[in-house]
């Protein structure tokens, strides 16, 4: 899995809050229960991932869209441009032949 830029952050920031934890718990462990705190902060971790996740994955399909909503504009505008030589070039052709029949 390709990571962005805000996931390697965030993995950076899990790690430093992670270990301060550690170390607090360590130094200072009466009268706070350090694992709900490291529960807590698993959960925000995991769903703040997950965000950056589904952002990424939307992003490249956007970015799909986009493309295929571009291509499919430039051939309809191809397409309706040849249609409108033709009409135009059948209007000529037609102005012709009468005036020739007269």
């Amino acid at each position: 899995m390709l990571k962005n830029d805000k996931s390697i952050a965030l993995d950076k920031a899990y790690n430093i809050f992670l270990k301060a934890l550690n170390e607090y718990a360590k130094n200072n462990g009466n009268g706070i229960d350090v694992s709900e705190i490291r529960q807590i902060l698993h959960d925000v971790y995991t769903d703040k991932k997950l965000a950056y996740y589904i952002e990424n994955k939307l992003g490249k399909f956007n970015n799909y869209l986009n493309d295929m909503l571009s291509m499919t504009s430039k051939y309809l505008n191809e397409k309706d441009d040849r249609e409108f030589t033709k009409m135009f070039y059948l209007k000529h052709m037609r102005q012709i032949l009468r005036n020739e029949r007269y």
